[in-house]
């Protein structure tokens, strides 16, 4: 419940309790206090249904077929049966449901079974039982739409949850790959040559700043942050500043393009990004000194495709037996499966390795 919908209820509840009382004390001297007992415990209770629905029925329709016995049985008593079926289905399932409702119609039964006897219609009762029916079901499909609705919202929080998680480890992966490769290299010429050093400390600036950049999107998105940057997300379009950062490093990378980015769907255009991303980031990683890099998008009427193919040490390492996680690898897997697509990721039989995502851009 909601906090303005708890209220709601108590207070329903205690105007029960209020009517029910109001109404025993007006009935008479005779048995005064018997009856406004028995319309506290046919009203009162109710606060505790979402805790304990079966007791509660059971203690209100006993409450009530009492009163009535005792020649109550006002609508004050029917209106708090009803809401005790109701609250049976809204808070009770499986085998305490069942005993709730079998509690309901055999104290329903027994109330009008003498009446049935001394000749009443039937369709005098069956009116009562049907609404009865009624309730415990809307109650049973209310709580039935909400633990289905409460499920898809853990599913999608999940779902997000993986994709940050996704976007985090290949912001960081490769930024972190290139910066480390281009500080190294820094290092090594810093004593003989000045200006080299000096320009791969600047692509380290500078990728460091555009990494920092995209996390503070990222994260502002994820905080629903309206001041957050709105610079666009990477893209296929945006693929030779990627190779740029990567030839920079130090790893020859060759770039072909075929077809046209223009019809490319943002979801499967960030996926495709990202894979290329993370394959170039494996191959700068694990392909060793010289290795080269083939880079090849292939844009298709009802498809994309990435190829990256080095010629480098092949598999070593790069599914996490180097003592990395493999988190790169099953990253791609998942973007590709959100997108119905394929991924072959291996070795290749004649040296290196290969990664090739091909995802429709409508999905079956």
């Amino acid at each position: 419940m909601t906090r303005l919908v708890r209220i709601a209820f108590v207070a329903l509840v205690l105007a029960l309790v209020a009517l029910g009382v109001a109404t025993a004390w007006r009935a008479g001297a005779d048995g005064r206090w018997m009856r406004v007992m028995l319309a506290v415990a046919m009203t009162l209770p109710l606060l505790l249904l979402p805790r304990r629905p079966v007791a509660v029925v059971l203690v209100v329709v006993g409450a009530a077929s009492t009163d009535l016995a005792l020649g109550g049985g006002g609508g004050g008593a029917w209106f708090a049966v009803l809401v005790a079926a109701y609250g049976l289905g809204r808070y009770a399932s499986g085998p305490a449901l069942l005993l709730g409702v079998v509690g309901i119609y055999a104290a329903a039964l027994a109330a009008d079974l003498p009446r049935l006897r001394s000749g009443a219609p039937l369709d005098e009762v069956v009116p009562a039982w049907v609404i009865l029916a009624l309730l415990v079901g809307l109650g049973h499909w209310v709580r039935t739409r909400q633990e289905e609705t409460q499920e898809l919202v853990d599913r999608a929080a999940a779902g997000e949850r993986d994709r940050i998680a996704r976007e985090l480890h290949d912001l960081v992966a490769h930024s972190l790959a290139v910066t480390v490769v281009q500080a190294q290299a820094g290092q090594r010429v810093l004593s003989r040559d000045p200006e080299a050093a000096r320009t791969a400390l600047a692509s380290v600036e500078r990728l460091s700043r555009e990494g920092l950049a995209e996390l503070r999107r990222l994260l502002g998105l994820l905080e629903n942050d309206d001041s957050a940057s709105v610079d666009p997300p990477p893209s296929l379009a945006r693929l030779s500043e990627l190779v740029a950062d990567v030839r920079a490093a130090g790893l020859s990378v060759d770039l072909t393009v075929r077809g046209s980015h223009a019809h490319i769907p943002a979801g499967v255009d960030l996926a495709a990004y990202r894979i290329a991303q993370e394959g170039l980031t494996n191959a700068l990683k694990h392909a060793g000194p010289g290795a080269k890099v083939v880079l090849t998008v292939l844009y298709e009427d009802d498809a994309v495709e990435v190829t990256v193919v080095d010629d480098g040490r092949g598999g070593d390492g790069r599914g996490g037996n180097d003592g990395g996680t493999g988190r790169g690898l099953v990253g791609m897997r998942q973007r590709v499966a959100l997108y119905g697509g394929s991924l072959k990721a291996g070795s290749r039989d004649d040296g290196g390795f290969e990664v090739r995502a091909r995802m429709p851009l409508v999905r079956a």
